[in-house]
């Protein structure tokens, strides 16, 4: 594959702003001259401010008009380890017309390649290759990007980063900077990431990766204009200021009950989940948003994460409420194992049950009390794709549903800042993005909707009753925060 069919691009897709790889012409046109970068190829993070970077290589002899002999760039020895991917410098004129973005190109590879297609046939000796000129922008783009880059957990950090790195490198946006920020495991690291986001002069944060380091960060960050982007997927945190951008449960849950009554007029909901603050937020959260289906929801009941018996609140929940059609269930793995197959013991089996995207791991396919039941996920068709990117260009050894999650969240303000800076307002698109995760979009609340598809559990394996929409037209689901302004505070569930 030639090299610069990995760079993204930023079109219009329908009304989605479609960030959108250019994998499948990749896959589809090979290049035959290309050879696939080694499996050791590594992307290095800088400390601070973030630019493209190449790695050195040595200077060509001094010569007039920013002019040099393709015969001189062919006898310069190569500097590095075959097949390494490193971020392009656009202020180096030296390293200009050598190869395409963030390419160190083998000795034995050493063509000239145009960064905005495949390789080219190597010059002959007398033609003339003239280097490009950048001009440094007027305005620049800072986005702080808060990950552990120490400690426990500075593997995810790192794959986070690299991510971020891989759509700096992708969008080629001049003018965004990326700023990583460790937010280490102590209490003092974290603290002394927040004093470093007052001083970088950011336009907007990604990160952190936790509910509490969030909460801490939204606590102590005081900036009107500052936007927080938090990749938690704590929804009690939200605000007009602080995004909560992780994969929620009730963002899922929300998808899936569009469906239900949209498609198939189920309009009666129950739902069964452990006793915390997270689930009595989410209860709120998914009876709105049955509401505006025209559903309701009859009953909820809450159980203690400790138990090993569910016969009671079960039983309760089946005689004290009102006739429901589906339930949903806020729980996987062994407890939801335990719950559902206490339905037909109570002479409810004809209920339809409505569960979170971990219902689609082996154990649950395989039960079979799941047999029908459905679950939402988001869209995977990019997923290996991004994967296969991410280790191959990079030193992380796997990706991560957040490393994704953060590439989106760079690309997406890349296209934003790129002809007239970053505005805020910019960010709720009604339209949304499309992205390597599928589509999405952020709402003035602070949180951030996303396009699932609807899964159901068959004989052991799962089927898709519903793809995930490509856009919110499709997916007929207005942004019920739309009519908030800006700056003004989001009403919060209750805890």
């Amino acid at each position: 594959m030639a090299l610069s069919c990995f760079v993204a691009q930023a079109t219009r897709f329908g009304s989605v702003l479609l960030l959108a790889l250019g994998l499948s012409a990749c896959l589809t046109v090979p290049d035959p001259n290309y050879q696939t970068p080694a499996s050791d190829s590594t992307v290095q993070p800088s400390e601070g401010a973030i630019t493209p970077e190449i790695s050195e290589i040595p200077q060509p002899p001094p010569v007039s008009e920013q002019a040099i002999e393709a015969e001189d760039i062919a006898s310069q020895p190569f500097q590095g380890q075959p097949g390494e991917i490193t971020l392009f410098d656009r202020n180096n004129p030296n390293s200009a017309g050598l190869a395409a973005p963030g390419a160190i190109v083998p000795e034995s590879q050493r063509e000239a390649i145009d960064r905005d297609g495949p390789p080219l046939a190597a010059p002959a000796a007398n033609d003339i290759v003239i280097l490009d000129t950048f001009t440094e922008p007027e305005v620049r783009v800072r986005v702080g990007l808060l990950v552990p880059l120490s400690g426990p957990d500075q593997a995810l950090g790192q794959a986070i980063l690299s991510a971020a790195q891989l759509a700096l490198f992708d969008m080629k946006n001049d003018w965004l900077e990326l700023v990583p920020i460790d937010t280490g495991f102590s209490p003092e690291d974290l603290r002394v990431a927040i004093g470093r986001i007052a001083q970088e002069d950011l336009s907007l944060v990604i990160g952190p990766v936790f509910s509490g380091q969030t909460s801490t960060v939204a606590a102590f960050v005081d900036d009107p204009d500052l936007v927080v982007i938090s990749l938690s997927n704590d929804v009690s945190l939200a605000s007009s200021d602080l995004v909560i951008s992780g994969v929620t449960l009730t963002d899922q849950l929300g998808g899936l009950i569009d469906y239900a009554a949209r498609d198939h007029s189920l309009r009666r909901f129950a739902m069964l989940a452990p006793e915390e603050p997270f689930s009595r937020a989410a209860a709120d959260i998914l009876s709105q948003r049955m509401a505006q289906v025209g559903g309701r929801m009859v009953s909820v009941r809450y159980y203690d994460k400790q138990t090993r018996d569910f016969s009671s609140v079960v039983r309760d929940l089946i005689s004290s409420s009102a006739p429901f059609d589906a339930v949903v269930i806020l729980d996987d793995g062994i407890r939801a194992r335990a719950i559902v197959p206490l339905f037909g013991y109570f002479e409810r089996p004809d209920v339809q049950f409505l569960g979170i995207d971990t219902w689609g791991n082996p154990d649950i396919r395989r039960d079979p009390f799941f047999r029908g039941a459905w679950f939402a996920a988001l869209d995977d068709s990019e997923s290996e794709n991004f994967a296969f990117r991410l280790t191959e260009l990079t030193a992380v050894s796997s990706s991560t549903e957040l490393a994704s999650l953060a590439y989106d969240l760079v690309a997406m303000v890349a296209v934003l800042s790129e002809e007239s800076g970053f505005r805020r307002q910019d960010l709720y698109s009604q339209d949304g993005f499309l992205g390597v995760s599928g589509l999405f979009r952020i709402r003035r609340d602070g949180l951030v909707e996303r396009g699932y598809g609807i899964y159901e559990i068959i004989a052991g394996n799962v089927r898709q009753r519903l793809a995930a929409p490509v856009s919110f037209v499709e997916a007929m689901t207005p942004d019920p925060s739309a009519s908030q302004p800006v700056g003004q505070s989001a009403s919060q569930p209750a805890s």
